[in-house]
């Protein structure tokens, strides 16, 4: 009934942070994700002096995965500049491959603080809700 399988949580993610298209420097970048377990887990980095920052891919090896279930791992992105936090992105990952969170393929985003939020479609199940461009 349950395999073991290697699933990628959260893919790689690689961009730059602006407000108002000038980038953010030393804003934090906090990566929120839930599968499995009733808390979130979390990581961040730093953005560079240009905005830029970069999180390594999150891989659980050997999960317990059963078709009888639809994987789904919630994902969340958040900014945190000035003592304020602003979520800049959310998506439901439902495919258990690497950048399937970009419709299948690595791509370094943009994001702009001062752009409101969108709904994103990039399959029949894959729509993220961003302010980030790619």
């Amino acid at each position: 009934m349950f395999a073991k399988e290697d699933v990628v949580l959260f893919s790689r993610v690689q961009g730059k942070i602006m407000y108002q298209g000038v980038p953010v420097a030393n804003a934090k970048v906090i990566r929120r994700y839930k599968y499995d377990t009733p808390q979130s887990m979390e990581d961040s980095c730093m953005t560079d002096a240009e905005g830029i920052f970069e999180l390594p891919t999150i891989l659980l090896k050997n999960a317990n995965v059963t078709p009888l279930v639809q994987f789904v791992v919630h994902q969340q992105l958040f900014v945190e500049r000035n003592g304020e936090q602003q979520q800049i992105w959310s998506h439901g990952k439902m495919e258990k491959s690497e950048s399937s969170e970009y419709g299948g393929e690595f791509k370094k985003i943009s994001c702009d603080l001062a752009v409101e939020p969108k709904r994103r479609e990039l399959g029949l199940l894959n729509v993220v809700y961003t302010n980030c461009e790619w």
